[in-house]
């Protein structure tokens, strides 16, 4: 149902990569090039410029540190807070829901996310 909901921000970055170049799954650095350390992050990526994704790479890890990069702010789709970019946070990571965080400036993805159908999704316990 997640993959479904996002398919038209996913057909943007696949038209992007086939006509720029651009890759959907990318490094941090890659859309911010100019902040020091991204290059130094090789545990959490971007899908598009809106997505930040942190995956569990620990077994039995239900924690972890993710560094939002600045010049934005960036709001966790699990618990709908918004954190200034910039910061390094500490989030829950429950075995169902890796944490992901989208870009606060696009609404049409917090919209998605704030969904019922994905409330349903994050529900399911």
């Amino acid at each position: 149902m997640l993959r479904e909901a996002l398919r038209p921000y996913i057909m943007e970055q696949m038209e992007l990569a086939s006509s720029k170049g651009i890759p959907p799954m990318r490094p941090m650095f890659f859309d911010f090039p100019n902040q020091q350390g991204l290059y130094d992050i090789e545990d959490q990526f971007l899908f598009g410029s809106d997505l930040l994704i942190a995956p569990i790479l620990q077994y039995k890890t239900r924690e972890r540190s993710v560094y939002l990069p600045s010049s934005c702010s960036w709001t966790n789709v699990w618990e709908n807070n918004t954190v200034e970019g910039g910061n390094l946070i500490n989030v829950k990571a429950p075995i169902d829901r890796i944490p992901v965080f989208v870009n606060a400036s696009n609404d049409r993805l917090i919209q998605l996310f704030n969904s019922h159908t994905l409330k349903t999704i994050s529900n399911f316990e």
